[in-house]
């Protein structure tokens, strides 16, 4: 009871790039200033990773250059990556292919939460993209535009604060 009387959220309305709708509510809920901390560090990092379109993808990959530590390991999602990619540089090379193949329209944080025993943070992710390039194995790329929601589980260094680990626990989709 205790923990509920010191919860604090933050809440705002999201406008789709179309005009007049609204897309969802981003809402952070956090109990503590470490669960705030790592809230607020997995909010920076979707939002970087999404940016490449209004800021182009050297400057995104600058600033997530920063976030992310020498050794941090993406997780296989089976989807984009069947493989761990491990390492900065080979994360930031996916970066790189997964905007070219896909352009995207829409990327943000929907929801977050925070477990600070773990220093691990749960975003919930709107997505929308459009297949622009090619795909696997030099297929052609479809033009076809997918929507969806994953869920991200972030985990950061305790001191430095980088991302040591990321994986996408569930991934759903317009087309399932």
């Amino acid at each position: 009871m205790q923990a509920l009387a010191q919860l604090r959220s933050v809440s705002r309305v999201a406008r789709s790039q179309r005009p007049g709708r609204t897309t969802a509510v981003r809402t952070m809920a956090f109990v503590n200033s470490k669960q705030e901390q790592l809230c607020g560090q997995a909010r920076k990092f979707v939002e970087t990773w999404g940016s490449v379109a209004s800021k182009g993808i050297d400057a995104a990959k600058k600033e997530l250059s920063d976030m992310i530590a020498d050794d941090c390991t993406f997780k296989a999602d089976g989807v984009l990556y069947t493989d761990d990619l491990k390492g900065k540089a080979a994360i930031l090379h996916a970066l790189e292919r997964e905007h070219g193949t896909y352009e995207h329209s829409t990327y943000y944080p929907v929801a977050m939460a925070a477990d600070d025993q773990h220093n691990t943070a749960f975003v919930g992710v709107a997505w929308e993209y459009n297949n622009v390039g090619p795909l696997r194995s030099g297929a052609q790329p479809s033009g076809n535009t997918s929507r969806g929601f994953s869920i991200k589980q972030l985990t950061f260094h305790p001191s430095s604060g980088q991302l040591v680990e990321s994986r996408v626990n569930r991934q759903m989709t317009a087309e399932e």
